[in-house]
């Protein structure tokens, strides 16, 4: 799969487990929701104005116990990427 190609985040998972050889496997899982947290503005202190351009921001879990980072997934309400948004 090209990373160009990515238009969710069931495809983001999928390129990391076939592209990247994470391990991660769909099949265990229901839905996305069952790997993912779900962000709104008031989870990281924004006013509802300054969030309104985002319609989903979504965290996957963390991998490992000792994971420092985070990989996070931000759908837009329009095609346009506005950098004001985040």
């Amino acid at each position: 799969m090209d990373i160009r190609n990515i238009k969710s985040i069931d495809d983001l998972i999928i390129y990391f487990t076939e592209e990247l050889n994470w391990n991660i496997d769909l099949d265990d899982f229901d839905e996305i929701d069952d790997i993912t947290y779900d962000f709104d503005a008031a989870d990281i202190g924004l006013k509802e104005e300054a969030f309104a351009k985002i319609s989903s921001l979504r965290q996957l879990q963390p991998l490992c116990d000792e994971q420092k980072w985070g990989i996070f997934c931000v759908e837009f309400d329009s095609n346009k990427f506005e950098v004001s948004a985040l």
